[in-house]
């Protein structure tokens, strides 16, 4: 191979499909980047209904302010009562407008509304249709309009008399008026001047007719619209409230660490659903340092290929200019040689991989009883090495010493990662383009 030479011809076509092949890694990553995004959305979802499951669990009802007044006690989270002060004062107002909706004549005969409405349109659109496209015709006409309204044709004109046809201004609107007057077919301008004052009459009638109706039908639809918001919100609501309530227990108990657990009722499923919300957090952390990893490659790829194309079209643009350009075996190696894009496909693989175990994780009781722990460990089962991400990369930093030991786990066995083998993600060799 290094003995042999290349010319432009060589180039271009090694270079077209160099590109291709870069494209078709940069689409790889670029999807497995929208991927993990949406997978990010799916957790917080899922996290926003366990903080809200939490406040259920200790208080089932938002309305029970005795039971609530026991919980900030104990808590010492005054917060929790502005939340239900503000839900109840929410819930009141929306009860009373729906009741004044649903009382309006409006509302309650729309459906009678809605017909007589739809049968006067029924009668009304054709005619006001037609006495549109009538007026556009006269509107259509040369200055017609104009010297319409100057007056031409009443006593308002302001060009009288002999000498009138010595103004040149009169002597053009009479032309135009000639025109208009044959060309719409009256028998005179007079007939004309009448038909467009009846017709500029009848546009304006039937427009605020129709513009009436357009106006009725929407204020329904606007009654309607709103009733069906106050009833989404009679559910939505008290479910954002519980989970602004989780969120903010959530804290206040440190992931079940806080002695303050065992004195809430059924201590044990607050500590299961502690740990749900912990490791979804990580798990949403640990997608996002893994979607930046993979944006920023897909980028590179991007950049090289660009690179290639722009020296592909530099060649092809002169080939005069390039006609006895060679390109040595070692040069060819370099620009060309597997190197350049093989280390691709298992890049991706151990992405995708990472993407996937994190993702399909939820044995979050994996946690209970743990001190020290990296959620990443359990999610992967130690098998992938996860210091291409901040967090994890940050947590080794701040303990050298920390080993995690499958072994003191006894559930290990039944990780969803038993399959794979371990990666090396970190180091010079993942996320760094060796060439």
């Amino acid at each position: 191979m290094w003995g042999k030479s290349y010319d432009v011809d060589d180039f271009l076509q090694a270079a077209d499909e160099q590109v291709n092949r870069y494209n078709t890694h940069r689409e790889r990553f670029e999807t497995l980047a929208r991927e993990t995004q949406t997978r990010q959305s799916d957790l917080r979802r899922k996290q926003s209904e366990s903080f809200a499951a939490l406040a259920a669990a200790v208080l089932p009802d938002l309305s029970d302010s005795d039971a609530l007044d026991t919980l900030v006690a104990r808590l010492g989270l005054h917060e929790l009562k502005t939340l239900q002060i503000h839900l109840m004062q929410r819930l009141t107002r929306n009860a009373l407008r729906k009741n004044e909706i649903e009382a309006s004549e409006s509302y309650a005969n729309r459906e009678l509304h809605q017909l007589r409405l739809e049968t006067k349109r029924n009668e009304l659109e054709p005619l006001y249709k037609h006495a549109h496209l009538e007026w556009q015709k006269l509107q259509a006409q040369e200055r017609l309009a104009e010297i319409i309204a100057r007056g031409y044709g009443t006593e308002l004109y302001e060009h009288r008399g002999w000498w009138r046809f010595m103004n040149p201004q009169f002597l053009n609107d009479w032309r135009c008026a000639d025109a208009a007057t044959e060309t719409l077919g009256f028998a005179s301008f007079e007939e004309l001047l009448v038909a467009y004052k009846d017709r500029a009459e009848q546009v304006q009638v039937l427009g605020r007719d129709w513009n009436e109706l357009q106006e009725q039908k929407h204020a329904i639809a606007l009654l309607e619209e709103e009733r069906e918001r106050i009833i989404r919100e009679e559910n939505d609501l008290p479910r954002e409230t519980y989970r602004e309530m989780g969120e903010r227990i959530a804290a206040i108990l440190e992931d079940g660490k806080s002695p303050l657990v065992d004195s809430l009722p059924n201590p044990d499923a607050l500590r299961s659903r502690l740990n749900e919300i912990g490791g979804m957090s990580a798990q949403t952390e640990y997608l996002d340092g893994l979607r930046s990893q993979v944006e920023r490659e897909s980028v590179a790829i991007a950049e090289r290929s660009e690179k290639l194309f722009s020296e592909r079209n530099r060649y092809a643009g002169d080939r005069h200019r390039y006609r006895n350009k060679r390109f040595s075996g070692e040069q060819w190696g370099k620009r060309f040689g597997d190197h350049r894009t093989a280390r691709y496909e298992p890049l991706y693989g151990r992405y995708r991989r990472a993407s996937d175990t994190v993702y399909v994780f939820n044995d979050y009781n994996r946690a209970s009883g743990l001190q020290d722990f990296l959620w990443w460990d359990l999610m992967t089962d130690g098998r992938l090495d996860g210091n291409f991400i901040p967090e994890v990369r940050e947590w080794h930093d701040h303990n050298p010493d920390y080993r995690y030991d499958r072994g003191n786990d006894s559930r290990s066995d039944s990780s969803p990662t038993d399959a794979f083998e371990s990666d090396n993600f970190g180091g010079g060799s993942f996320g760094n383009d060796p060439s």
